[in-house]
């Protein structure tokens, strides 16, 4: 901490931001910090992790400028969390490269256990290789999905991965196997288990019209009536226990139905 040479009361001091990885981060501490009575200017260094604060020291202090930028994690998260009208938060991956390899085990570990303490239910999309970001996922994971398709390379990938998870002691029963029949394949759905060693958890169906609208449109499947959508909700309701999506009834049932009520 050093003191201005005109007067006791500009004061700079020096804080050690521990896990900030990007500039946006940066940006929405010092927003947050801006707030705050007495403060003249802010500096971040976001490769040094240090936060340098020039304050009047007549108006506030070291103690409060630490206890305020104590709570930016659920800043940082909130800020950097981007709603879908549907209602659901997403968490983007840096946009950056060198942020993204920025992003450590601790990263991940500390972005997971905050959004578990602010939603109910959280789904992590990892990479398809085995990296430290995708180990935090799978340590602070309740289940583990595991898509797999019905070729014969799939099959191998999945069965390796299979045996690396169990090799990494995480539980069996955490880990599902889904099988996908997005992509055609040679093998029959009882080799699939056999290859797998379990009974697939789930089955998405190949639903080319539902899965390339939702893609192309950049929009969510949930909502939409299409055997995917039902599918994934199925497989939801067996992780969570919530209720299934109801299945829309068909032509049929949907007139003699309606005779009935009246």
């Amino acid at each position: 901490m050093s003191s201005c040479t005109i007067c006791e009361q500009h004061t700079e001091s020096t804080f050690r931001i521990e896990g900030m990885c990007c500039h946006t981060e940066a940006a929405t501490l010092e927003q947050r910090l801006r707030r705050l009575t007495g403060i003249h200017r802010l500096s971040t260094d976001v490769v040094g992790q240090r936060l340098r604060v020039a304050y009047d020291a007549a108006k506030t202090t070291s103690s409060t400028i630490a206890e305020a930028k104590g709570a930016v994690d659920d800043i940082f998260l909130a800020g950097t969390l981007t709603r879908h009208p549907r209602g659901v938060f997403v968490l983007p991956a840096p946009t950056q490269v060198e942020e993204a390899d920025a992003v450590g085990h601790d990263h991940v570990d500390a972005a997971l256990q905050l959004l578990r303490a602010q939603f109910a239910y959280t789904v992590a999309d990892t990479a398809r290789t085995i990296t430290i970001a995708t180990l935090a996922a799978f340590e602070q994971s309740d289940h583990i999905v595991l898509l797999v398709d019905r070729t014969v390379p799939g099959l191998r990938a999945a069965r390796r991965m299979l045996e690396l998870l169990l090799r990494l002691n995480i539980a069996n029963e955490r880990i599902r196997a889904v099988i996908s029949d997005l992509m055609p394949g040679p093998v029959s759905m009882q080799d699939a288990a056999r290859a797998l060693g379990r009974e697939p958890f789930g089955i998405l169906p190949r639903d080319e019209a539902a899965a390339t609208a939702a893609t192309n449109a950049g929009v969510p499947l949930n909502g939409k009536q299409s055997p995917l959508s039902f599918a994934i909700g199925e497989i939801a309701q067996k992780l969570t226990g919530l209720a299934p999506p109801a299945r829309p009834k068909g032509l049929f049932q949907r007139v003699f139905g309606k005779e009935v009520r009246k």
